[in-house]
């Protein structure tokens, strides 16, 4: 009997013994910081949702599709809630490429990140944020919007919150104090309708919402204006993990930059021209 609870108690230790090394394997690989590639696993390409998701989906999966072609695995889009959750995304190693916010990644970033080109939109490489308000509102300046309820996009936001902030600064505007509420919409599309549905008296929007067909709200356009913009912002750049697989980074920045030389890139590009009005891609300076 003593031997059989020895055997038992001898047998217990070696599956304690196995199980803590697997574990201290697997926290030894992810303490690595190094995304491991094989044929079967996806690559992932996270975003935070500046757009409503339908419309991002349909802009962005044709590319998604063109890269996985190339690639020879699956690439998949990962959608943030907000600017922050898509970094903690990357902290956690939940995505390998990103379209990333410079301003709140150089300054604040819990993350290394490599950006490795930019979108060239159509019109140059520059976009406006615009603080837009109802055609029937009978406002016509920022300076008249005291008192008012404003919304924004997200914290981190360029177009929706830097960069209207130094608008309102040289204004010698302080929004907490000059608007009667502040509101954060979450994206532009959200601001635009909240706008438009008197949810809002006033809002900031990219000038993408006014300049093409992406917004589902692009026919109302007709029913608010545009009192005042920002100044020019330039592209977000496509960014890797630092520790992203240095190959697979160079191969998507050459299917980017080169789209002329691969089957299938015409569909992506034009998805990204209807959707985004970006016509290319241009390495990141």
């Amino acid at each position: 009997m003593k031997k059989y609870i020895y055997t038992i108690a001898f047998l217990g230790i070696i599956i304690a013994l196995i199980s803590f090394s697997a574990h201290s394997l697997l926290n030894q690989k992810a303490k690595s910081g190094r995304f491991i590639f094989d044929n079967n696993s996806p690559i992932y390409f996270g975003i935070f949702p500046f757009l409503e998701k339908e419309i991002l989906s349909d802009g962005l999966n044709p590319l998604m599709k063109y890269l996985s072609k190339h690639l020879k695995r699956r690439v998949e889009l990962r959608f943030a809630n907000d600017y922050f959750s898509l970094e903690e995304m990357a902290v956690r190693k939940k995505i390998h490429f990103f379209w990333f916010n410079p301003r709140s990644g150089y300054k604040n970033s819990r993350v290394s990140f490599v950006p490795f080109c930019r979108p060239v939109s159509a019109s140059g490489k520059h976009y406006r944020g615009c603080v837009i308000v109802r055609k029937d509102s009978g406002i016509n300046s920022v300076s008249e919007l005291s008192g008012k309820s404003f919304a924004y996009i997200d914290r981190y936001s360029n177009s929706g919150f830097y960069y209207p902030n130094l608008l309102f600064a040289k204004m010698g505007i302080d929004p907490i104090n000059f608007f009667g509420s502040v509101k954060f919409a979450g994206n532009h599309d959200k601001c635009f309708a909240g706008v438009l549905n008197r949810e809002y008296d006033a809002g900031v929007v990219t000038d993408m919402l006014f300049q093409n067909s992406v917004s589902p709200h692009s026919t109302d356009t007709a029913s608010l204006k545009i009192i005042a913009t920002t100044a020019s912002i330039t592209l977000d750049p496509f960014a890797a993990a630092a520790d992203t697989d240095k190959e697979i980074i160079e191969m998507v920045k050459n299917l980017l930059l080169n789209p002329q030389y691969y089957d299938e890139s015409g569909p992506a590009f034009a998805s990204l021209l209807s959707i985004f009005e970006i016509k290319g891609f241009q390495e990141y300076e």
